[in-house]
C-alpha cells in the first residue's frame, strides 16, 4: 500500500509504507475503528481528515477496509450517535481505548472522569442532592472525542477476563482433570474401591458429548456470543432498552436501583 505524507510547504511525495504500520484496528464487538496511536475511536466518514490532520498520512475508507480485510463498513457518525444516546453501560471494554477509574451516578446513568464533573452534573441536574450519597466508583471508557465525547462505565473488566477464560479453557481443565482421575485410579491398590467423583465426571462427559453430537459447533459458539451492531439481535436490545426507559420515565420517584438494574446490559 502507498500512503502519501503531507507536508506544509513542500512538494507532497508518495511513501512506501508497509500496512502493519497503519495505526488502526477494529474491535469486533462493536464494529469500531480505533486509532491506535491516539486510542480512540474513530467514525468511518473521519478516517481521511483524522490521519491527515493527526498523523500526516494521506488514506480514506476504503484502502483502510482493503487493510483490514473488511466487507461491511465500521460504524458511521450516525450510528455511534444512535450508540451513544441508547448505551450507559457496556459489557466489555473497547480494545484499544484506556479504562480508567471513573465514578457513576446512581440517580441516572451519567459518567463522568472526576469528581469535579460529577458536582457539575449534580449542580445542574439533580440539585439538592449530595453528590457523594449518589454516586460510586466504576471503570470507565471515553471512546470518542470532540461532538461525540460522552464517558460510558465498563462493567469489571476481572470478572469479564475470568468468564472468558472459563469459557475457552472449561473443555482443556475437564480433560486434564479426567486423565488425572484415570491416572490416579489406575495406581490405586484396592481394585474394588470406587471413585465417585471419578464416576461423576466420566458421566457428565458422557453426557456432553452426546449433547452436542449433532450441534454445529460454531453455530453454537455464535449463539452464545455478544450481539454486535450488525445482529439483528442487537437491534432487539435497542428497542428493549428504549421500552425500558420509557417505562422508567414513567415510574418518577419509583426505585432508582431497580431502573439502573433494568438498563444494565447483563442484568437477568
Amino acid at each position: 500500500m502507498i500512503i502519501e505524507l503531507s507536508s506544509i510547504g513542500s512538494e507532497i511525495e508518495p511513501v512506501q509504507v508497509p500496512q502493519s504500520q497503519l495505526p488502526i484496528s477494529l474491535d469486533s464487538t462493536y464494529n469500531l475503528l480505533v486509532c491506535s496511536d491516539c486510542c480512540i475511536g474513530i467514525p468511518f466518514e473521519w478516517i481521511s481528515a483524522h490521519f491527515k490532520e493527526n498523523h500526516g498520512l494521506k488514506t480514506n475508507g476504503e484502502k483502510v477496509m482493503e487493510y483490514l480485510d473488511l466487507e461491511i463498513p465500521p460504524m458511521a457518525v450516525q450510528e455511534i450517535e444512535d450508540w451513544l444516546s441508547e448505551t450507559w453501560i457496556i459489557p466489555k471494554a473497547i480494545e484499544g481505548i484506556p479504562v480508567q477509574q471513573g465514578l457513576s451516578c446512581e440517580r441516572c446513568y451519567y459518567c463522568a472522569g472526576n469528581r469535579n464533573v460529577m458536582k457539575n452534573h449534580f449542580s445542574s441536574g439533580h440539585q439538592g442532592s449530595k453528590w457523594s450519597d449518589w454516586t460510586k466508583e466504576c471503570n470507565v471508557q471515553k471512546p470518542f472525542k470532540g461532538q461525540l465525547n460522552k464517558w460510558i462505565q465498563v462493567e469489571d473488566g476481572k470478572e469479564l477476563d475470568m468468564e472468558s477464560d472459563q469459557e475457552e479453557d472449561w473443555k482443556s481443565v475437564l480433560k486434564e482433570d479426567f486423565k488425572r482421575k484415570i491416572q490416579k485410579q489406575v495406581n490405586l491398590d484396592d481394585s474394588e474401591h470406587m471413585d465417585l467423583r471419578l464416576m461423576g465426571t466420566f458421566i457428565a462427559k458422557i453426557r456432553w458429548d452426546l449433547a452436542i453430537k449433532d450441534v454445529d459447533g460454531k453455530r453454537l459458539s455464535e449463539l452464545v456470543g455478544v450481539p454486535t451492531t450488525r445482529d439483528n439481535l442487537h437491534k432487539v436490545l435497542l428497542c428493549g432498552r428504549r421500552y425500558i426507559k420509557q417505562c422508567c420515565e414513567k415510574l418518577s420517584g419509583g426505585n432508582m436501583m431497580v431502573r439502573r438494574k433494568l438498563m444494565c446490559a447483563r442484568y437477568k
